[in-house]
């Protein structure tokens, strides 16, 4: 494997970029976590969609646990104006379901059962993208080898993640500094929110470059919540500070560093770079700790 990676990074040395190309992605289509008192559902996505359409991001999948949508109808809206506003849908599965809690005949029979709708919304775009929930891809080589063989058959790609810097954290405390009116404290998480996103797209740039040689084109994974709603435009406003360029899901997926497949059993979610670093032995830079006790001691 690492003879691969030399090469590659030899074939794509020439051609290397002064800026970051990152495609932002959005999970749990069309509810997660904790709700925003201040908006609706409804309110948040087109929260979400506005600053996308102000920064001229380019087609931002959403991925859908249709579930979501059986018991609340109404959030169908959530979804159409989705794909009005330009941007696709993708596979989550029909109730984020766990890979490492189920058979595979139990994982492959949700990803079937959340395509009707994935289907029937989706026209003309490509619906067939699969993300793996909580980032399980298997913590043994019966489930990983057989979900890939599965997806591939299937003529699904996968949306690996390169940048995740546990966004859905600051969203309970969102609603609870909400509810207290405490403006402060809300200024304070969307400051934090977007130093956590620069700093974990820093990090991703250095393993990137220690194990590809390069510097990879980058897939974001954020969610759908209130306070990702609120600090969406001020990250994007950061990430374009610090010389990103947002390209859509497919173009960063046509970097040939994801043909790899870096065959890491885990029992935990670990994003792309995470385990090629484990399969390379590739030294991990200092990866400064997110604000957990912080998040969960505001506005109590």
């Amino acid at each position: 494997m690492k003879k691969l990676i030399y090469i590659l990074s030899f074939c794509f040395a020439l051609n290397s970029h002064a800026f970051t190309e990152v495609a932002l992605t959005v999970d749990d289509l069309t509810r997660h976590g904790a709700n925003a008192p201040n908006m609706s559902r409804l309110e948040i996505a087109r929260t979400l969609l506005s600053a996308l359409k102000k920064h001229n991001v380019p087609s931002v999948y959403g991925f859908i646990n249709a579930e979501k949508v059986k018991f609340f109808p109404s959030d169908i809206k959530i979804l159409q104006e989705w794909v009005e506003a330009g941007h696709p849908l993708g596979n989550h599965t029909w109730q984020h379901i766990d890979l490492n809690a189920v058979s595979l005949e139990e994982y492959f029979l949700d990803i079937e059962k959340n395509e009707p709708l994935l289907k029937d919304l989706s026209g003309l775009m490509d619906y067939m993208v699969f993300r793996y929930p909580y980032l399980h891809e298997g913590a043994n080589y019966e489930k990983r080898n057989g979900v890939r063989e599965y997806l591939q058959k299937q003529g699904y790609k996968i949306a690996q993640v390169t940048v995740d810097f546990g966004d859905y954290l600051w969203n309970a405390p969102y609603a609870r500094c909400v509810t207290k009116n405490n403006s402060a404290a809300i200024e304070w998480l969307v400051k934090s929110y977007v130093k956590a996103a620069v700093e974990r797209l820093n990090i991703a740039i250095k393993l990137s470059e220690r194990i590809f040689g390069r510097n990879i084109k980058h897939i974001l994974l954020t969610h759908v919540g209130g306070l990702n709603a609120v600090a969406l435009e001020k990250l994007i406003e950061a990430y374009q500070a610090h010389g990103v360029k947002f390209i859509d899901l497919h173009t960063a997926m046509a970097d040939e560093a994801y043909t790899i497949n870096p065959n890491q059993l885990t029992t935990g979610g670990a994003n792309f770079l995470d385990q090629m670093a484990r399969a390379n032995h590739v030294f991990y830079p200092y990866v400064p700790p997110l604000p957990k006790k912080e998040l969960e001691s505001i506005c109590r």
